[in-house]
Order: C-alpha cells, then sequence, then structure tokens
C-alpha cells in the first residue's frame, strides 16, 4: 500500500528515532499501533505528521488505521518526495493562509506573524501548520481547525504531486 512517511534529516523517524534504510530496503516491526511497527500516513493525515524530509513509502502485509496513521507490519521507502525541500513551500503557504485571516479576524494577528517567522526559518513546517490550524479555529472554532487540516492535505497533494486526501 502506498503510503507517505515524514522523517527528520537522514531518514531518520522523529519519535522512535530509527533510521530506516536507503530506499528500497524493507524495514519490519510489530504493528502494534504506538508501540512499534510501522507508522505511515494517507495524503489526509500528512499536516499531522510533516518533517524535515517527506518519503513516499509502500506499506507491506495488514495495515491498519490508528487514529491519523497509518500501522504495519513492513514498509519501505519508495523515493523522497519531490520539491519537499524540508516543507519550506509549504511552510509558506500555510503562513499566508494565515496571515489572510486576519482582515476577517483581527484576534489571529498574532498567529500570522509567529506563523510567519517560523516559515522563515528552516524545519518548521510541522509548526507553521499547527499554528495555522490554531489560527483557523480561533477563527472559526473546531470545523475551522479540521477545514484547515484538510485545506493543507489538499494543498500537499496538489503542490507535491501526491494521492489526493480520500
Amino acid at each position: 500500500m502506498k503510503a507517505y512517511k515524514a522523517l527528520r534529516p537522514g531518514r531518520v523517524a522523529p519519535f522512535s528515532g530509527v533510521t530506516w534504510p536507503e530506499a528500497g530496503s524493507w524495514i519490519e516491526g510489530d504493528p502494534a499501533a504506538c508501540v512499534s511497527g510501522i507508522h505511515a500516513c494517507a495524503t489526509a493525515d500528512l499536516p499531522f505528521w510533516l518533517c524535515d524530509e517527506l518519503w513516499e513509502v509502500e506499506l507491506g502485509g495488514d495495515v491498519v488505521r490508528a487514529g491519523q496513521k497509518l500501522v504495519a507490519p513492513r514498509g519501505r521507502l519508495v523515493r523522497p518526495v519531490d520539491g519537499w525541500n524540508g516543507g519550506r513551500r509549504a511552510a509558506e503557504a500555510f503562513a499566508r493562509r494565515a496571515a489572510e485571516r486576519v482582515e476577517r479576524c483581527p484576534a489571529v494577528a498574532d498567529y500570522a506573524a509567529d506563523a510567519a517567522g517560523i516559515a522563515a526559518r528552516p524545519g518548521g513546517v510541522a509548526a507553521v501548520a499547527m499554528v495555522a490550524v490554531v489560527a483557523a479555529g480561533v477563527e472559526l472554532g473546531e470545523e475551522g481547525m479540521d477545514a484547515e487540516r484538510r485545506w493543507q492535505a489538499a494543498y500537499l497533494a496538489e503542490a507535491f504531486g501526491l494521492d489526493p486526501p480520500a
């Protein structure tokens, strides 16, 4: 099954610290969600998991959904996502989106400023995505937060040629 994996530089998993092997080599684990197993995500889940590197991965075995992630007994990196470049373009798009809210909702001005500042530095794509979600929540409540995450997933799919969010 095709999915995506967000990693720190050098193919390092951000939570487990596991270094993934070169593209094409399988990695295995016990598929118990949140304990071990191979974790990846569908496009719709990417706003929750962004990191410096973004890879297309293939998952093998029985794949289960656990919240905003997919868990499988094995997986392998297929290729880095073209144009990801640490997520800078995505961070800038998310920051612009937060800034667009200021005219409608001045209460998000500080969030928009924070998003712009974080987007100007390398490695901040996950933080900018979250700040944009919080700004949407200030403006529109929980429904706004969900809508912002859906927009972010759709943006990522279109901008980087990923599978459309389901």
